[in-house]
C-alpha cells in the first residue's frame, strides 16, 4: 500500500498503522515507522500482513483505516486519518 508523500515540516518521526476489520475485529494490517531528519518531502510504503493478504483475496476489496501521526522533536504531533480501500492485483 503506497501512501502518497508526506511533507514533514521539520525534523521527528512519522508513523502510519493501517486498520482493518478482519474477522469482525478491528485489525492492524500495516505498520511503519521512519525519522526524519530535516523539512521535506517524505514517501511512506505499508505492507500489509499476511492475514490482511488471506482476507484480500478472499473477499475481493479491504477498506483499511490509516493514520498517519508526525510527531517533531518539540512541539505537538498532527495526525491524519484516511479510510482506503484496497483490491487484489493480478
Amino acid at each position: 500500500m503506497d501512501i502518497s508523500r508526506y511533507t514533514a515540516p521539520r525534523a521527528g518521526k512519522i508513523r502510519a498503522r493501517g486498520i482493518a476489520i478482519l474477522n469482525n475485529r478491528l485489525t492492524q494490517v500495516a505498520s511503519v515507522s521512519r525519522r526524519v531528519r530535516h523539512r521535506g518531502k517524505v514517501k511512506i510504503t505499508l505492507k500489509i500482513s499476511a492475514a490482511a493478504d488471506r482476507a484480500l483475496r478472499s473477499q475481493g476489496s479491504l477498506r483499511v483505516r490509516v493514520t498517519l501521526t508526525f510527531k517533531p522533536k518539540h512541539g505537538r504531533g498532527k495526525t491524519f486519518n484516511r479510510t482506503v480501500t484496497l483490491h487484489p492485483v493480478g
